[in-house]
Order: structure tokens, then C-alpha cells, then sequence
């Protein structure tokens, strides 16, 4: 009896390990395939989804700034031109700034500038 119960317990494991290697082998594809939509997901998302490189954030305020101050209205351009670099920061930000340059109220924008840079980390 008891190579009779040794055979089934050793048949039941074999085939359990069998059905979890299924399932392993499906949860890994699956998550290739998550990992793959995911990639793709952040190459088109909306500008505010995305990350920001604090960097590049800085040095586009930086620049939009150094226009600013002088009074420049190729800022409009300019600041059309740094849009993908400004992407990262909140949305009420750009809501504003983007009001302060259609009204063409430089020293709004300006002093928008600035304080989104001082909230930058370092």
C-alpha cells in the first residue's frame, strides 16, 4: 500500500509542478507584454504624464527668463520651441504662463519664472 500512495502522491506533485510551470510561463508573458505597453505608453503620453528632467526644466526657465527680462517677445517663439523641455512641471504653471504671454504681461511672466525655479530641487 504504501508504494501505491508513494506513486499517487508522487504523480499528484509531478503534475501539480506541471500546471504551476504553465502558469509561471504565462505570468512571464504577460508581464513582457505589460512591460511592452508600458514602454510604448510613456513614449506617447500627454506632456503632464511625464517626467520631469529638472535639468532641462531648469535651463528652458532659465532661458525664457533671460528673455523676459529683457523685454524680448521672441519669448513667444522660444517658449514654443522649450514646451517638451517644461513638460514636467504642474499644470497651473503653464496655465498661467501661458495667459501671462498671450496677454504679453512680461513681468508676470517673469515673476513666474522665478518662482518655479526656486521650487526646483537643486
Amino acid at each position: 500500500m504504501s508504494g501505491l500512495t508513494a506513486g499517487l502522491v508522487t504523480a499528484l506533485v509531478a503534475g501539480a509542478l506541471a500546471t504551476l510551470a504553465g502558469l509561471c510561463d504565462t505570468a512571464r508573458k504577460a508581464l513582457i507584454q505589460a512591460a511592452t505597453l508600458l514602454d510604448s505608453a510613456a513614449e506617447t503620453a500627454p506632456a503632464q504624464n511625464r517626467l520631469l528632467d529638472v535639468a532641462q526644466a531648469r535651463a528652458a526657465l532659465q532661458a525664457l527668463d533671460k528673455l523676459l527680462l529683457a523685454s524680448d517677445l521672441s519669448v513667444l517663439q522660444r517658449h514654443g520651441e522649450l514646451r517638451r523641455q517644461l513638460t514636467g512641471l504642474p499644470a497651473a504653471f503653464h496655465d498661467d504662463f501661458d495667459v501671462a504671454l498671450q496677454q504679453l504681461d512680461l513681468a508676470t511672466a517673469h515673476t513666474l519664472c522665478v518662482n518655479m525655479l526656486q521650487k526646483l530641487p537643486q
